[in-house]
């Protein structure tokens, strides 16, 4: 394959990927402007697709053991400078606050899974005071992961450097936040029922949102 070929065909896969972030984004503000953050009667929004990936312990963990368990999706990588541990702070209210109901759990599906083995994972957790009781870390093979992340919850992720590059004026680079590190992503938590059904997308940032999402999983855990 010549130089030009295999030029013209990195760009037409960063266009793809970046073409694919603008309609994951347009998908995500036309159902909060339908239904809020997760509306009054937490409509079914999606349906997360089966997955298996590996938590920060090295065991199997998928849909499958999640079925008949409300819970709570979020997506970090452990490097990451600045949103990730904000996002794990206020995690951390939902696994204080549900740990006792063997119903709820919290899953965080790695937006870098070459990066954060098993191994890697699993410092992480300890540093951050995650109880793998409740709250599962995964990774796996880089496509599978980001291919449900991004199909399966309608969430973004890209190579900061990539969007940068393909982005034309100064306004629309200012508006990619420099304290996301390498990697650009959602830091959105969505709400998933017994049945794998997508009910609210929430704003990690929003203590309004987290609010709302925690009166969420109350109801779906006692509906």
């Amino acid at each position: 394959m010549s130089e030009d070929t295999t030029t013209h065909s990195r760009t037409r896969r960063i266009a793809l990927l970046l073409l694919g972030v603008a309609i994951v984004g347009v998908i995500g503000a036309r159902l909060l402007r339908t239904y809020g953050a997760a509306g009054p009667e937490l409509p079914v929004l999606g349906g997360v697709p089966d997955f298996s990936f590996v938590d920060q312990s090295g065991q199997a963990y998928g849909s499958a053991d999640l079925a008949g368990k409300v819970w709570v999706a979020s997506f970090i990588y452990t490097s990451c400078p600045g949103p990730c541990p904000r996002l794990v702070a206020k995690v951390k209210t939902l696994q204080r606050r549900f740990s006792g109901n063997p119903d709820f759990a919290l899953v965080s599906f790695s937006v870098d899974p070459q990066t954060d083995t098993v191994e890697t994972l699993g410092r992480y957790a300890d540093t951050h005071a995650i109880d793998p009781a409740v709250w599962k870390l995964l990774t796996g093979p880089t496509d599978a992961v980001l291919h449900t992340i991004r199909s399966g919850f309608f969430m973004a992720v890209a190579r900061t450097e990539e969007v940068l590059d393909k982005l034309d004026s100064k306004a629309a680079k200012a508006a990619v936040d420099p304290d996301q590190g390498p990697i650009s992503h959602s830091v959105r938590l969505v709400l998933v029922d017994r049945d794998g059904k997508i009910r609210g997308f929430f704003d990690s940032n929003d203590e309004s949102d987290l609010s709302r999402l925690g009166t969420g999983v109350e109801t779906l855990l006692h509906g």
